[in-house]
């Protein structure tokens, strides 16, 4: 397909009403929002649960309950031996904290340590 050099040229006329709905798709977006179809939004949650490693971890290896509480560097070996075998990039402790807590996890000092509230790795 080539190049139309004149394209510019044969929109001009139609620049207002362009514009136009522009506008009107910029203030429906911010009243609404996006939203994506049914197949885009299940593709979307479909990717993302396989991508998840770090939630295939703590299906696999950990625990989850209210009153646990585990030490930040026994909950990162934990995932390195994890990713370590599943062929993923284990990262640094700080983005693993991070991925935990966008989790809902919280991370707490106590007297023995940084550690993770709600997570406990397998016994």
């Amino acid at each position: 397909m080539e190049r139309d050099q004149k394209l510019a040229e044969k929109l001009r006329a139609e620049w207002p009403g362009i514009l136009s709905w522009m506008i009107e798709g910029c203030a429906e977006w911010q009243r609404v929002g996006l939203r994506p179809p049914p197949a885009v939004t299940s593709a979307t949650e479909d990717y993302f649960e396989s991508e998840d490693a770090v939630g295939a971890w703590i299906d696999e290896r950990c625990e989850r309950r209210l009153d646990s509480w585990e030490l930040t560097k026994n909950l990162f070996s934990s995932w390195k031996e994890w990713a370590e075998i599943a062929s993923e990039r284990a990262g640094t402790r700080k983005r693993f904290v991070h991925a935990l807590e966008s989790r809902g996890f919280r991370c707490q000092r106590r007297h023995n340590g940084r550690g993770i509230e709600g997570l406990s790795t397998k016994p």
